[in-house]
């Protein structure tokens, strides 16, 4: 079961080198940068200005042979120890709409798997801590924590950690 902390703020624990994963849409604007205009994706975005050009050319090059997958943006934010995984599954007809639509319960159900998997298998260095996370699809995705908590304990482990404040 997934640990909850209320008076926890993801920065700060991203601050002191722990791992947090930024909950986003799979998809890309015309210019191929992901939408990140709200919510932890927003202040990724902020803090991480590269980071909607790198995750949008991940989803452009990869949604057909990974579709919806985590992103670990590892070769250029190693040291930000960073996780971008979609809550809203990508709109093939229309990427560049995929934040408009809400996370879909599937999403969050193959997005926390695949995390759980590349923790496990795939991580790149060895750490063995905590890793933080907010409300997977509660906020702008809107979903309700009672229906999505229980699949997050079912697909992850317990060093998982949400947290209330980003």
């Amino acid at each position: 079961m997934i640990e909850l902390q209320k008076s926890c703020d993801i920065w700060d624990k991203h601050n002191e080198g722990c791992p947090i994963c930024i909950t986003t849409n799979y998809g890309w604007k015309s210019n191929g940068h992901n939408v990140m205009g709200a919510g932890i994706a927003k202040q990724a975005r902020l803090r991480f200005p590269e980071l909607p050009k790198v995750y949008g050319a991940y989803c452009r090059a990869y949604h057909q042979e990974k579709p919806n997958s985590v992103y670990i943006p590892s070769v250029y934010f190693e040291e930000f120890n960073l996780f971008c995984c979609a809550t809203k599954s990508l709109n093939k007809d229309k990427p560049n709409y995929s934040w408009c639509d809400s996370s879909s319960i599937y999403q969050i159900k193959f997005s926390a798997q695949t995390l759980n998997e590349e923790v496990n298998t795939c991580f790149r260095f060895e750490y063995t801590g905590p890793i933080y996370l907010t409300h997977f699809g509660c906020g702008k995705g809107q979903l309700n924590w009672i229906d999505v908590k229980p699949e997050l304990d079912i697909r992850l482990s317990d060093r998982f950690v949400v947290v209330e404040k980003y």
